[in-house]
């Protein structure tokens, strides 16, 4: 009789250390996890300064862009892209400025997809030029022009006979130390073959992509 109501304190004595560090652990959960007063949070957190949303989604990705589609998941890299063209001169700024890392480059690059066309066809006519100074790097440039895995991939192959698109990817492709994949998909861009291979493809019955 004594071992069982020794054995019966024992699991409630374990029961209890487990729901207290269950407790703890919930406490530990990051801010933008929890369900408790969100609308509360979110006006919160779309109150915060562009670099301070910016840094959060950086330390959320520890500084690692690929997969992009991770940022996806991230409620601040949201709001960023929700409202693209209000942080339009933010994205500028941190294109522009060496001191920003790759991966806080890439996040506005990603981030501005949503933005309107003749704003983001600006921002790529910066890339550009920032590439040719060296201030970022070829993976910028690229992701910049043809955002693969994003639905704007098409944007500017789809319109490879708008002279700002032309003048704009034959001033990429004329840039030092281009690699030899972005020369390849660029070219592809600039001559039109892209999107021509890509309507042959939907007439063929591919899904779009």
């Amino acid at each position: 009789m004594l071992y069982k109501i020794h054995n019966l304190i024992l699991i409630i004595f374990i029961l209890n250390i487990f729901q207290s560090c269950n407790a703890k652990d919930k406490k530990r959960l990051p801010i933008y996890s929890k369900k408790v007063n969100a609308k509360k949070i979110e006006k919160s957190d779309d109150n915060l300064p562009f670099d301070s949303l910016l840094r959060r989604v950086n330390n959320r990705i520890n500084g690692i862009w690929d997969p992009p589609i991770r940022m996806y998941g991230d409620k601040d890299f949201m709001i960023i892209y929700d409202n693209s063209d209000k942080y339009y001169n933010d994205f500028f700024r941190v294109i522009g400025k060496k001191k920003y890392a790759e991966s806080e480059k890439m996040i506005c690059v990603f981030a501005a997809q949503k933005m309107k066309y003749d704003k983001y066809l600006e921002l790529s006519n910066y890339c550009v030029k920032m590439f040719n100074k060296k201030v970022v790097s070829d993976d910028i440039l690229f992701f910049m022009l043809f955002p693969n895995g994003w639905k704007t991939k098409w944007r500017y192959a789809e319109k490879y006979n708008d002279p700002n698109v032309h003048n704009l990817l034959k001033e990429a492709l004329s840039g030092p130390n281009l690699s030899a994949r972005s020369k390849i998909i660029l070219k592809r861009l600039y001559t039109g073959s892209m999107w021509k291979e890509h309507i042959a493809n939907i007439a063929k019955g591919f899904p779009e992509d």
